[in-house]
């Protein structure tokens, strides 16, 4: 929402794609204020429910664009950082800008979790009963190379990369990437 109001005001268009497995909606370009609000009224209501393919959506959409301009990757990018890879020298190849906000949920980024707990996947019906302090050790050093791979995935294709902490306030991460688009020119 925020970053549609924020191109709204440079006097660019909005569109957006939601997607999983596949693009599930694609809302128009638009340069309405009142469109853009209801592109985030049914953000709102949107719910993961498939696990997703982000190669394979983001190489459709880099297939579909039409002309350049800004393309903002919405993801937790929990996918193989090979695909992403892919995903993203195909998204650069249309001399795009691309910036990737990657939102994870605090627990995701430091597994504090603590006693028996039962993990419940989101995209699928994956259930796991376990102690969290048996699994953490090996989680953060998976989770932290996952993440090393991603940064660097981003760096090879000259994408913009912020990581979206859920616990933090949102203008955080906007202002740091509005701070990096000030001093990139």
């Amino acid at each position: 929402a925020c970053l549609g109001f924020l191109i709204l005001q440079q006097r660019d268009a909005v569109t957006a794609t939601i997607f999983d497995d596949r693009p599930r909606e694609t809302f128009q370009r638009t340069d309405s204020l009142g469109k853009v609000h209801q592109l985030c009224t049914q953000l709102t209501k949107f719910t993961p429910g498939r696990p997703g393919n982000l190669r394979a959506c983001l190489q459709d959409y880099a297939a579909r664009l039409s002309a350049r301009g800004i393309v903002v990757v919405i993801s937790d990018l929990l996918d193989d950082p090979a695909d992403l890879l892919q995903a993203l020298r195909r998204l650069s190849l249309t001399r795009s800008e691309v910036i990737v906000f990657q939102v994870l949920d605090h627990e995701e980024i430091t597994f504090p979790l603590e006693g028996n707990i039962r993990f419940i996947g989101l995209e699928d019906d994956s259930r796991l009963q376990t102690n969290p302090a048996d699994l953490r050790k090996s989680y953060l050093a998976a989770f932290n190379e996952h993440q090393k791979a991603v940064r660097r995935a981003c760096e090879q294709c000259g994408v913009h990369y912020t990581l979206c902490d859920t616990s933090r306030p949102l203008a955080e991460a906007l202002t740091g990437y509005l701070a990096f688009r000030a001093k990139a020119g």
